[in-house]
């Protein structure tokens, strides 16, 4: 989810946090649609890219990670 703050600037929140700590794994995908087909499954440890190139906001959110695994989901 993307937030417009009153300064123009975006903030992006990350509901699936939580199971991304759980689990230890983030799963990239392209679209809502996608991300929707993983929870229907139950897997709740996803990222919306909105494409095929990361954000720099998405990018740093995936690197203060640590040390979690990515994996690209098509």
């Amino acid at each position: 989810k993307v937030i417009k703050n009153l300064d123009g600037s975006e903030t992006i929140t990350y509901p699936c946090l939580e199971a991304i700590r759980e689990t230890g794994e983030v799963h990239l995908v392209e679209s809502h649609g996608d991300m929707l087909a993983l929870w229907e499954r139950g897997i709740y440890n996803v990222v919306v890219t909105f494409g095929l190139v990361l954000s720099s906001t998405l990018g740093a959110f995936l690197m203060s990670l640590d040390r979690y695994s990515v994996c690209r989901r098509s």
